[in-house]
């Protein structure tokens, strides 16, 4: 069987761009522990790819860098609340003349298994609060909305007994959530980013022509390049 290495931080990636007969990989980790290989599929988000923080070599063509960086990496951080009780409808949401302090909610009770809200925070809104807010003042604000929206009416609205927020911006293994087609992507784009560079390889949701932005997009990229790696070997 396959032997796999986690939580391992990638410095380098050195492949053969000709893809000779006799081509390897050599992938180098911050640790100086190298890796070996006839191939390599490259899946790391495209925040990462944008960032520079993996070298390449050599590096990657102007064509395929161009597309890595015409490509939109999108922000979306998630506010987890559990609480005892539900108090809530199924979904509902915070207008705001401010745009960045618009929240919208979800009740996520019937898969967590137990009354749970999840806050979504899009765009400026998300990059207000990983950059003005520590996690404290982002549950309070919050607080503060669910409680102006329901205590006028009779409800009360207790503390939460456990929160978890996301900052996939200052998440240095993503840059972002997800990513999506800027104005200036064509199709041209997508096959200048999917297409491989001698036996170095990519996949990933950002390389789905069809389902960027989703976790089957993401699988359907990995099965695509399986299916050209088994061409190649």
């Amino acid at each position: 069987g396959g032997k796999f290495r986690l939580r391992c931080l990638v410095e380098s990636i050195q492949y053969d761009a000709k893809k000779s007969d006799d081509c390897k990989v050599t992938i180098t980790l911050a640790d100086g522990f190298v890796i070996n290989a006839e191939y390599c599929v490259c899946t790391v988000p495209l925040g990462v790819l944008q960032q520079r923080r993996i070298r390449f070599i050599p590096d990657l063509s102007m064509p395929k860098w161009k597309a890595i960086d015409t490509m939109g990496m999108g922000l979306l951080d998630k506010l987890i609340l559990m609480f005892d009780t539900c108090f809530w409808p199924l979904q509902f949401g915070v207008a705001d003349v401010d745009p960045t302090k618009v929240q919208s909610f979800y009740d996520a009770s019937s898969e967590v298994g137990s009354p749970c809200l999840i806050c979504f925070l899009g765009g400026n809104a998300a990059r207000r609060m990983e950059t003005q807010l520590s996690d404290e003042q982002a549950i309070e604000e919050t607080m503060t909305n669910l409680r102006m929206i329901f205590e006028k009416d009779g409800v009360i609205v207790p503390n939460p007994i456990a929160t978890k927020i996301t900052r996939w911006q200052e998440d240095p293994f993503s840059f972002g959530s997800y990513s999506f087609s800027k104005v200036g992507c064509t199709e041209e784009t997508y096959d200048s980013l999917i297409a491989p560079v001698g036996n170095l390889l990519f996949a990933g949701e950002h390389t789905s022509k069809t389902s960027q932005a989703t976790v089957h997009g993401a699988w359907e990229t990995g099965q695509r390049e399986a299916k050209r790696l088994l061409q190649c070997i």
